[in-house]
């Protein structure tokens, strides 16, 4: 067993996974993401003994600590560039939580631990080919090709958030602030992702034009995705996802009109929710 972080920049959430997917109870820690490094990484190791205390174990009988982060990972684990938590980019996050905790430490983008997660023990199990997408602040996304993580030369793949798409980025015109954004400028309203998805579910007919172009505009995106993978299942995972239901027909339908393959795809909600980074974070710690 070994202790399992999510590092996001709202929440630090970590649980004791197991290498058969079991998940202990989470626990959770604000991440108040523009703090300096030294008080954020104190709160992680306090999250890290946290969860060993939820779990009922020792820290010094864990493995390890596997931890996911929002950010650009290289493949010798440094943390590069990290948009949401900015006071951590360019920083030997692993090396430095080592010195702390006295155990082996293994950093991973976040994305890939949602979509490792879902691929070995939720939406996408059993498939060899498989892609996850989360949608919330950002847009990230980890891909598994024939049966195995893929990180690619640099420890890059998968980071499109900076991608240019319509007059901005793919990050800016398919995360959660887009949603916001549009329906300030359609409406003149602020309100937030959560409250305009409450209005959609209600019926409210601005609400759901806006969620109806969100839909049409990551369809767009992702169907150059799965033109490049191929994947067998595509999962959707963060807060955005929560509101799955309210851009699926719009989304599919764009998807479909730009990709000859994608009618042979399931797209998915994540089903593992929170746990699915901590999973995935473990799995790639233990291969």
């Amino acid at each position: 067993m070994l202790v399992a972080v999510d590092l996001g920049g709202t929440w630090i959430r970590a649980s004791v996974v197991s290498p058969d997917g079991l998940c202990a109870p989470l626990v959770r820690k604000p991440s108040n993401r523009r703090r300096p490094r030294e008080e954020i990484m104190a709160d992680l190791v306090a999250t890290i003994k946290a969860a060993c205390e939820n779990a009922n174990v020792e820290l010094r009988e864990c493995e390890g600590v596997a931890v996911g982060v929002p950010g650009i990972v290289d493949n010798e684990g440094r943390l590069v560039k990290c948009g949401h938590l900015p006071t951590m980019s360019d920083f030997d996050l692993g090396e430095d939580l080592r010195k702390r905790i006295g155990l082996p430490v293994r950093i991973f983008n976040d994305a890939l631990c949602f979509a490792v997660g879902e691929w070995w023990m939720g939406v996408g199990k059993g498939t060899r080919n498989f892609c996850g997408v989360t949608i919330g602040t950002g847009l990230g996304v980890g891909i598994v090709v024939d049966g195995r993580p893929y990180r690619g030369t640099h420890g890059y793949a998968g980071e499109i958030y900076g991608t240019p798409f319509g007059t901005g980025c793919l990050g800016a015109s398919v995360s959660g602030g887009a949603i916001e954004r549009e329906y300030r400028k359609l409406f003149g309203q602020n309100l937030g992702g959560d409250e305009i998805a409450v209005l959609a579910k209600a019926g409210d007919p601005k609400a759901m034009a806006v969620f109806k172009e969100f839909g049409t505009s990551l369809g767009r995106a992702i169907s150059f995705l799965v033109n490049v993978i191929d994947p067998e299942v595509v999962a959707f995972g963060g807060s955005v996802s929560q509101s799955f239901d309210l851009f699926r027909d719009a989304f599919v339908h764009a998807v479909m009109s730009g990709s000859d393959v994608s009618a042979k795809i399931r797209f998915e909600r994540s089903i593992l929710g929170e746990e699915a980074a901590l999973l995935g974070a473990g799995k790639l710690f233990w291969d």
